[in-house]
C-alpha cells in the first residue's frame, strides 16, 4: 500500500503503521524477514509527501523506542542490522525543504 498511486491510501498505512508501531510494535519486530521488508518500506517511504514521511518517522521511532533492551548486555534487536541505511534516511529526511 506504500506504493499505491493515491497519496491518501499511502498517508492512511503510514498512519496506521505507526500507530501499530507505538502500540503494538512486536506484531513488526517478532518475524526477522518481515521486519527486514518492513524497515526497507519504511525507509523508502521517506522519500514521499511529507505527511508520509513525517508517519514513517514516526514508527521508526516508535519501533525502535520499543525494541530497547531490557537487559543491559543485550547488544542487538531486529533493526539493528539496519541503523546505519536508516540513519543515512533520517539525516537526508532532515534536509528536506518541504
Amino acid at each position: 500500500m506504500y506504493q499505491d498511486q493515491s497519496i491518501k491510501v499511502r498517508e492512511a498505512i503510514s498512519w496506521v503503521i505507526s500507530k501499530i508501531c507505538e502500540h503494538h510494535a512486536e506484531v513488526l519486530s517478532s518475524n526477522q524477514q518481515l521486519c527486514d521488508y518492513f524497515i526497507a518500506t519504511l525507509i523508502g517511504s521517506l522519500k514521499d509527501r511529507p505527511k508520509i514521511s513525517r508517519n514513517s518517522c514516526t514508527a521508526i521511532e516508535k519501533l525502535a523506542e520499543s525494541l530497547q533492551p531490557v537487559n543491559p548486555t543485550q547488544l542487538t534487536n531486529a533493526i539493528t542490522a539496519h541503523f546505519e541505511n536508516m540513519t543515512n534516511a533520517l539525516l537526508f529526511n532532515a534536509t528536506r525543504t518541504d
